[in-house]
């Protein structure tokens, strides 16, 4: 299990600026085999019976983690889709995005292009083939340009699950609220 500090949590040293609970970015990324409680709720019934709903024949978890948007340091998501970093073939990737507090449109809350799912995946997050370059990953290539006017908020109450097409197209603003 790994933990990721917000980018304004650390001072140049690497010291801690701010209260250690508003500390974290994310935490990750396998703790549905390494924490108990993700756990449960990862491989619970439900969970397998919306895969189920979903023509899942053989599914499986790749990734699992919390997400952070902490008072007044909570970082932007940045536009993206899942299958840019979670390579399947064919392309049938499914995220469960569940709020463990209200989302608002103050506090951070989830944005949606909707359709967007129907226009392939734009780029992959790949292993670089060039063996004399110091990065391991790279994509494969530019960054697309959105229009923000295609996205939706999608507000949500603490316990509601999103399920997240993998082509998606989502974001999340910063927290700069005081919740």
């Amino acid at each position: 299990i790994s933990v990721f500090f917000e980018a304004e949590a650390l001072d140049n040293d690497g010291k801690l600026k701010v209260h250690p609970r508003v500390s974290l970015n994310k935490v990750g990324h396998a703790l549905h085999w390494l924490h108990p409680t993700f756990k449960k709720y990862t491989f619970d019934e439900r969970v397998k019976e919306a895969a189920f709903q979903l023509d899942y024949e053989e599914p499986a978890v790749c990734q699992s983690m919390y997400i952070y948007k902490n008072p007044g340091i909570g970082s932007e998501v940045m536009m993206h889709q899942d299958a840019t970093y979670l390579y399947t073939d064919p392309v049938k990737l499914i995220g469960f995005w569940i709020a463990l507090e209200d989302a608002t449109q103050e506090n951070g809350c989830l944005w949606i292009a909707p359709g967007s799912h129907k226009s392939g995946v734009h780029r992959r997050y790949v292993r670089n083939k060039d063996p004399d370059s110091k990065e391991l990953l790279i994509y494969d290539r530019a960054a697309p340009c959105y229009q923000l006017s295609n996205f939706r908020p999608v507000p949500v109450s603490k316990g509601t699950c999103i399920l997240i097409h993998g082509q998606v197209v989502h974001f999340s603003y910063p927290n700069k609220n005081d919740k």
